[in-house]
């Protein structure tokens, strides 16, 4: 937003500062653009908006803004509509994954992502763990992990897959584990548990908030209770049906429409403070 706008109510939304800890999220150049334009920017703003409680407190606790200026809209997953998924036979055979069960990941290979100590946690674990999407540097500093563990044979990174292979890789999954150290939503984790898959993820920043009752929590730091989420899912098909239904159920919270009323609201009230504000400097 601009720095100055006379008479013109600004909102400004910040998704959240994990790219100010994690320099790995970004280049040098971004990360310095994006000190001198989202900081300044929120700053100013009239209103803010998080999208998760986290990210409202850690907004306040790092940048200094009252928590009375930013405003809470979640994000939302779309369960109708979906495409087609691709053959499971076929899919199976391109990514090799025979008939073991598979343990899904869908996100950002970045190091705050902590798929490190996803890795880690699979040594001992009966499964394959599937990491899709498009490559990164830390992408090599995983696959040496992989490899210096033993079990290279027991992680696939099929790069980039379109929607209707990720929508049969979500079908296929026993369970969608997500282990980072701090999200500013965890929208994926959201998208599994609208496609009816167990869940399990890390117990800190929004992801609680998020999941609610609907998964398995674990500590990011301690690799052998992420190993123990992921072994409880894979060995208690009952419980896991259980957390997928209760995710599919909760994750019809969270919506589209939801998250564009609330932001709409938003912008009404910075609207309206505005013109509250500009009338009692008329006044005076």
């Amino acid at each position: 937003a601009p720095l100055v706008a006379p008479g013109v109510a600004t909102v400004v939304t910040l998704l959240d500062l994990i790219w100010l800890r994690d320099p790995g999220t970004m280049t040098s150049r971004e990360i310095l653009a994006m000190k001198c334009s989202a900081i300044p920017s929120a700053r100013t703003a009239d209103r803010v908006i998080a999208i998760s409680k986290a990210a409202q407190e850690d907004i306040v606790g790092t940048l200094g803004l009252r928590r009375d200026r930013i405003s809470v809209t979640p994000l939302g997953v779309r369960v109708e509509g979906r495409v087609a998924p691709s053959p499971e036979s076929e899919l199976r055979a391109q990514l090799d994954l025979g008939s073991q069960p598979v343990v899904l990941c869908v996100s950002q290979k970045r190091t705050h992502k902590n798929m490190a100590g996803l890795i880690r946690a699979m040594v001992g674990l009966d499964a394959l763990l599937v990491l899709p999407g498009s490559p990164t540097p830390h992408e090599l500093e995983l696959r040496r992990l992989a490899q210096e563990l033993g079990i290279s044979g027991q992680v696939r990174f099929p790069g980039w897959l379109d929607e209707p292979q990720l929508e049969r890789l979500y079908r296929i999954a026993s369970c969608f584990a997500l282990p980072s150290f701090q999200e500013g939503f965890g929208l994926t984790v959201l998208e599994a548990m609208g496609r009816g898959v167990p869940v399990c993820c890390s117990n800190t920043s929004s992801l609680p908030e998020v999941v609610g009752d609907a998964g398995l929590m674990f500590n990011p730091e301690d690799v052998d209770d992420i190993r123990l989420a992921i072994g409880r899912l894979l060995a208690d098909r009952r419980l896991a049906a259980e957390l997928a239904e209760r995710g599919r159920r909760r994750s019809s919270i969270f919506t589209w429409r939801r998250t564009a009323e609330a932001t709409l609201d938003v912008y009404r009230r910075a609207i309206d403070e505005r013109r509250l504000l500009s009338l009692d400097r008329r006044r005076r």
